[in-house]
């Protein structure tokens, strides 16, 4: 038992259950209406239910007050109804050390901020999460299965978030740290910088999803959807900061297209960064992406946005110098791919996309176009002189 004696206030309800003091009192079974709190709680106004756990006193309580030492905003990312968690630990002296994480949601819940005040901090911690939801129906075969563990469960929500706060920054993959699996409350890591979160199936111990479930395949084979639904909202993600406040805005910043789909592509993962549980998901994922994506190129000055499948990837700035984009228009129906996207995103992925690579038979054969039309150009006007 974390707590001996659990608390809960709900506008005029106020009750408790204790499984110490009394003798009326039946452990967890039955509820004791309380009269007063122990100690004054937050305005009604800033709640709507309260939860109270002091922690019981014994050596599992010492080593659960450290737990709580380990809770984070992100918490509140895939959690319904709770907005704000507040941890007050008591110390010797009759002090407090309290924190204070608290969601705020921006953009009709696709941008989440989750903030953290401390005691020993004047400052407010802020970030941002970019978050993507869909609602899937489950399949009456999947029903059928698992009617007993699952009964009537008609639909089911899975979700991506992206942290946004490296988002301006070129090497942001490299220093992001890679993120919890979530199922509704974080599990371990998987490898990924963004977080998954499913109504996966899980062991007691809460460390990880079960493999070889059929619940759980199907969710895995249903979040291929959600990379698709996410270069979406990052093409969106320019337009959608404005709908939020001035304040949202600058503590952002402002962002490019070209900014915002970029980092979509480095948060992708590659195959031997991940769980290889999920190298099935990746893989399919970027299946669905290659249909829908665009990459950005420049043609006559400007920024246009085109299949990956036309777009080279050339790191050499030689080879982009004396062979032009015209040339490589008109021998191969290609453009060069952006020189941000080129240096920064990982080659492999942009080549599962559809980019390709100029390789040593497509410079040879531009080195033969160029030697012939300088040929026929210095013929011609020899010609021309003998003429003369």
């Amino acid at each position: 038992m974390v707590s001996h004696r659990p608390e809960i206030h709900s506008q005029d309800y106020h009750f408790c259950f204790d499984t110490m003091n009394g003798t009326e009192q039946i452990g967890y079974i039955r509820p004791i209406w309380l009269q007063t709190c122990d100690e004054i709680l937050p305005s009604i106004n800033e709640w709507t239910t309260c939860i109270r756990l002091p922690i019981k006193e014994d050596k599992r309580g010492d080593r659960l007050k450290r737990n709580f030492d380990d809770i984070h905003a992100r918490l509140l990312l895939f959690l319904n109804r709770l907005r704000q968690i507040e941890i007050v630990r008591e110390k010797n002296n009759n002090e407090k050390d309290i924190r204070i994480f608290t969601r705020i949601d921006h953009a009709n819940e696709q941008i989440i901020e989750l903030q953290k005040t401390t005691t020993t901090s004047e400052n407010i911690s802020r970030n941002f999460w970019l978050v993507v939801k869909t609602v899937v129906p489950v399949p009456s075969n999947i029903k059928t299965q698992l009617n007993d563990v699952k009964c009537d469960v008609e639909s089911t929500t899975i979700a991506i978030a992206y942290p946004l706060d490296g988002i301006h920054e070129s090497s942001s993959y490299a220093i992001l740290p890679s993120q919890p699996l979530f199922a509704y409350l974080p599990l371990r890591s998987y490898g990924f910088r963004f977080i998954l979160q499913g109504d996966f199936e899980i062991p007691a111990t809460r460390q990880e999803i079960l493999r070889d479930n059929i619940w759980n395949e199907w969710l895995k084979k249903e979040m291929i959807k959600l990379l698709p639904l996410a270069y979406d909202l990052f093409k969106n993600l320019p337009n959608l900061l404005l709908s939020c406040s001035t304040d949202v805005q600058k503590h952002i910043g402002s962002l490019t297209l070209i900014q915002t789909l970029k980092y979509f592509i480095k948060m992708i993962p590659i195959r031997n960064e991940i769980d290889p549980y999920f190298n099935s998901f990746i893989d399919k994922s970027i299946q669905g992406l290659m249909g829908i994506i665009q990459l950005p190129i420049i043609r006559n000055d400007n920024i246009e946005w085109i299949s990956p499948t036309q777009c080279v990837i050339v790191r050499d700035s030689f080879i982009r110098q004396i062979f032009s984009q015209d040339l490589l228009l008109s021998h191969f129906n290609n453009y060069y791919l952006n020189e941000e996207f080129v240096n920064e995103c990982d080659e492999s992925i942009l080549i599962k996309l559809g980019c390709r690579k100029l390789d040593f038979s497509n410079i040879l054969r531009l080195i033969r176009t160029l030697y012939t039309q300088n040929q026929q150009e210095h013929s011609t006007k020899t010609t021309t002189i003998e003429q003369s």
